[in-house]
């Protein structure tokens, strides 16, 4: 996960065009620069350079307080985050500065492109913000409250605490169906615990859209990302037919294997006999290999700073600035955190020497390289990812190489016999791991939209509707509990998740590129590994990372491979070649 940016008000709003301006008004091409600005311009920049003074002060405070709160779990850290995020909302509120803004755009005078940028950019964070201060501060306070809860929530079984990561453990390898059962409840105890305070913020977050004017919080949240409801919903319904035959058929393969291993029916199995409390991975079930063998005793910090000098993106800093094990009081989610939008980029996480620890630092370090390799000389309002998905594109893309066998050869020392036969195992896992993945994210998708339009509705049972639905789990018999609720993401990172998916999309695309004009192997573009290229690292330097947001999304995509997001790739990497299996 990139960052647990507080409030999705924060979140959305980032860097890109949205509600506030027309699609036509706020494309920008380089050749409408102006050799000296115009008056209105130099307003601008003034106005702009003025705001960044007070801007990057306030979020590197608050930057610093929400690193500390992750690493101690201290009340007195989320109260510090949370009085420095209202600070920047106040910022951001001021309706005379926003006034101003709006002027400016409707004068028709701003022509320089990189101007015009910044003030869409601000537009966009000045426009989620235009509510009443109390209501902005309310949010705030109640957001911390909810992230305290659970970043220090640990399960119970039999008594005994414990630790997310022995829960991931019991669910990955314990055969045991009444310990999985009790390890899957523990998991999902963090729901009942959290949920009142997490449909207070829900509903705080609605009456904040419809202040603004809009239906409720989630439309709202679409609209500032640069989306539509409509769009998404097209994306995921292509992406649900695409994958039903492919799901269908490996679920009931996955389904034959687990009951197999239990020795029940297939009509038998529960959500706790799959290898993880959400079923959106599926590790150990199809491998023939036990990769973490091959991770054991291993020192994964030097596995990963090595791949990516190699890769020609050094990030001995960032490793050296991060905070990786686990310890009393630390959140037990891994973050990527930009504390300055410049040099000082960190890392949480909880490694152990594992496959699944070394795939989450590699795409945790994959959101580093992004920031690591912005232009530092740009802005400050472009110094952030050209969207969400595009950072979490880079994250994923680097994250799958776990399962690469030319990395495993390369950076794990995995000798290459068993590695090459391993190939066929570790493919068929990517891909069926992305098959898996696919069917969570409609669950995610399709469940917050409806989370937001009617939260007093019956949420528990909508919420295994869905798991039937898309999934294809059997709920519990006589289950009535909030487990919906033990999804983190729905409190520190709302209207987010779909972008997960996006990501993926994105980063097949990417690797199709790299392999195919960069590499000249359009063949084996999948099996891109990228050790010892370091010619792929300077594509993405200067292509993807270094321009930040200067550019839209799309427009920046259209530049670096010469096309907007295309579903294909991903497509020809695993959706079409689980279907063959």
């Amino acid at each position: 996960m990139k960052y647990s940016w507080i409030l999705l008000l924060t979140i959305v709003a980032l860097c890109l065009p949205g509600l506030w301006l027309d699609a036509q008004e706020i494309k920008t091409n380089e050749t409408t620069q102006t050799p000296q600005l115009n008056l209105e311009e130099q307003q601008l920049q003034a106005f702009v350079e003025s705001f960044v003074r007070r801007a990057a002060r306030i979020e590197r405070e608050g930057s610093l307080a929400e690193w500390s709160a992750y690493i101690t779990g201290k009340k007195e850290d989320y109260d510090k985050k949370a009085e420095m995020t209202n600070q920047l909302d106040m910022l951001y509120a001021d309706k005379d500065d926003y006034a101003s803004l709006l002027r400016l755009r409707d004068s028709g005078k701003i022509h320089d492109a990189d101007i015009k940028r910044q003030l869409i950019i601000l537009l966009n964070e000045y426009g989620a913000r235009q509510i009443k201060p109390e209501l902005l501060k309310l949010l705030s306070e109640k957001d911390a409250e909810v992230q305290r809860v659970f970043n220090t929530y640990r399960g119970l079984i039999d008594g005994k605490e414990v630790i997310e990561g022995d829960i991931y453990d019991i669910l990955i390898t314990s055969k045991d169906r009444e310990l999985r059962k009790k390890a899957w409840e523990a998991q999902k105890g963090a729901g009942k615990k959290v949920q009142p305070l997490l449909l207070e913020l829900i509903k705080l977050r609605n009456e904040a859209a419809k202040s603004l004017g809009f239906d409720n919080y989630y439309v709202m949240a679409i609209q500032f990302d640069d989306q539509n409801v409509a769009e998404l919903t097209a994306i995921f319904d292509k992406l649900y037919e695409a994958t039903e035959a492919a799901f269908s058929k490996n679920k009931v393969q996955m389904d034959h294997i687990l009951a197999q291993r239990y020795g029940i029916k297939e009509s038998e199995l529960r959500p706790w006999d799959y290898p993880n409390p959400f079923f959106q991975d599926t590790p150990g079930i199809f491998v023939a290999a036990d990769l973490d063998k091959y991770f054991k005793g291993k020192n994964l910090e030097h596995i990963t700073a090595t791949f990516y000098e190699s890769a020609g993106l050094p990030i001995k800093q960032v490793l050296a600035q991060s905070d990786l094990y686990p310890k009393a009081g630390k959140s037990e989610h891994a973050f990527c955190f930009n504390i300055d939008r410049g040099n000082d980029i960190r890392v949480l996480a909880n490694l152990h020497d594992d496959e699944d620890s070394c795939a989450t630092l590699l795409h945790e370090l994959g959101h580093a390289v992004y920031d690591q390799y912005m232009d530092n000389k740009m802005n400050w309002l472009f110094r952030q990812p050209a969207h969400i998905f595009t950072t979490e594109a880079s994250a994923m893309m680097f994250g799958r190489l776990t399962k690469n066998p030319g990395w495993l050869i390369h950076m794990v020392a995995v000798p290459k016999e068993e590695a090459e036969a391993m190939r066929a195992a570790l493919q068929q896992s990517l891909a069926l791991q992305q098959l898996v993945f696919c069917r969570w994210t409609e669950v995610m998708f399709h469940f917050e939209q409806e989370l937001y339009k009617n939260p007093e509705q019956d949420l528990n049972k909508l919420w295994w509707d869905m798991v039937e639905k898309y999934q294809k789990l059997t709920r519990p018999e006589n289950r009535n509990e909030p487990d919906w609720a033990s999804k983190t993401h729905f409190a520190t990172a709302p209207v987010y998740y779909h972008n997960y998916m996006l990501g993926e999309l994105m980063a097949s695309q990417v690797m199709h590129y790299l392999g195919c004009k960069i590499m000249g192997d359009s063949k084996n573009w999948a099996a891109l590994d990228f050790v010892n290229k370091p010619e792929t690292g300077k594509w993405l330097r200067d292509n993807i990372y270094s321009p930040g947001t200067k550019y839209r999304w799309s427009d920046l995509l259209l530049k670096a491979t010469g096309e907007s997001l295309n579903p294909q790739y991903f497509a020809e990497q695993f959706i079409e070649g689980a279907e063959k299996k």
